[in-house]
């Protein structure tokens, strides 16, 4: 095509627009119906480095594919929402888009002598700061991306009341979809999936019954006589102040 040169020549131009500029732009581009086929044109003329920088690196580092399968369900997703007059939020897409970048983040940044939740939450942080000087996602979103994305661990804790409280959570449906378009990940992935499926069918009784099924990773295990029983304080009697 005589456009293909000069779109892909003057790609960079695009560095020197602004990231809350470039956001509306990116709405444009896919919430119109048409997610798919921009995200493919984005990466054929290699504009998509400007607005999605992760994004691509994540994808250059997808030897099997999963994070690939999950981005275009995602896209086809929002394509079909659409086309149903149904509602979609950019947060979503946004968090698909970025998922690939945070958990190579997450990958990279872990030690032994850092907890979890520090390594999580400074892969998050720099995986936004990062595409803030690209695209710069309003607060609303980025704050409903990390929701969705701190609630997938909370999927393999399945106790009671976890599992209660999690169904309750104002962002479980968003973080229930996320968590399906994760199922290429691994075979765990696509079990969590279809047991939430059905978690959410389920009588009370009946998911009492599933939840004594599987071991909840966040619930200690072992003979409770092995754990050490604390030793209960005497209790002293209460002093009286002089100046009372």
């Amino acid at each position: 095509r005589p456009s293909e040169v000069p779109l892909r020549e003057l790609g960079g131009l695009l560095e020197g627009v602004a990231p809350a500029r470039l956001f509306e732009e990116c709405l444009k581009l896919f919430l119109s119906g048409q997610a798919q086929a921009s995200f493919h044109s984005l990466e054929h003329y290699d504009l998509l480095r400007y607005l999605l920088p992760g994004t691509v690196a994540a994808l250059a580092q997808d030897p099997d594919g999963s994070l690939r399968k999950m981005i275009e369900a995602a896209l086809v997703n929002t394509d079909t929402r659409i086309a149903e007059g149904k509602s979609v939020t950019p947060g979503f897409l946004f968090a698909v888009f970025l998922w690939g970048d945070v958990r190579e983040r997450i990958r990279q940044g872990g030690s032994a002598d850092q907890p979890g939740a520090v390594v999580w939450d400074q892969a998050v942080r720099n995986a936004l700061k990062t595409q803030a000087q690209h695209v710069s996602i309003p607060r609303r979103f980025s704050l409903m991306m990390e929701d969705m994305w701190a609630l997938q661990a909370r999927f393999r804790q399945r106790s009671k009341g976890r599992v209660k409280r999690l169904l309750a959570h104002p962002r479980f449906r968003a973080a229930y979809d996320f968590l399906l378009l994760r199922e290429w990940e691994s075979t765990e992935m696509a079990e969590l999936g279809v047991w939430w499926t059905q978690a959410q069918v389920l009588g009370t009784g009946a998911l009492t019954k599933e939840i004594e099924t599987v071991v909840d990773p966040g619930k200690p295990t072992g003979p409770r006589q092995n754990r050490p029983r604390r030793r209960r304080r005497k209790s002293r009697p209460p002093t009286i102040s002089s100046r009372d």
